[in-house]
């Protein structure tokens, strides 16, 4: 049985620096994409989500957009493989991460990378914030091929 939030939350002691919260946020969006990815299939391999702000023409931040991946018994999906209910938890639990990191007076990443795969029947977790204007290395493309590139960049180049 998958351990989920809840039980990390009973630990959890506050928000009392950035670690604190990027550590609650990385385990809750882990367990979302855990959940999403054994919702759709029992064989896949790796997933991630490639994570962009997005802000008004102010520069106020209103949200923030996605580009999913799952490699599942050896195909590779890009987009609208998430249910969406869970895409709706990811985008909450993000903007949650990012008020969390505001309202403490931390800096704020502007995009990630944020991968798991399986690794010896256990789960991997990989995050990659950027502070960059316009999301830097992790910035999401028109096109379906650069985004596969920087998926294949976020877990050292192979899938």
């Amino acid at each position: 049985m998958m351990k989920t939030m809840d039980s990390y939350d009973d630990r959890y002691s506050g928000d009392n620096n950035s670690i604190d919260i990027d550590t609650k946020f990385f385990h809750k969006i882990s367990d979302i994409l855990v959940e999403a990815a054994n919702s759709v299939s029992n064989a896949w391999e790796k997933i991630a989500i490639i994570i962009n702000q997005v802000e008004d023409q102010s520069g106020v931040l209103v949200g923030v957009m996605l580009c999913p991946f799952i490699v599942s018994d050896g195909q590779r999906y890009l987009g609208n493989w998430m249910p969406e209910h869970f895409n709706q938890r990811l985008v909450d639990t993000l903007a949650e991460w990012q008020q969390r990191l505001v309202d403490g007076g931390y800096k704020n990443w502007t995009a990630m990378f944020f991968g798991m795969d399986i690794v010896d029947f256990r789960y991997h977790g990989l995050w990659y914030p950027d502070y960059s204007p316009g999301g830097g290395r992790w910035r999401i493309h028109e096109d379906e091929a650069s985004n596969w590139e920087t998926f294949e960049a976020g877990f050292g180049g192979s899938i």
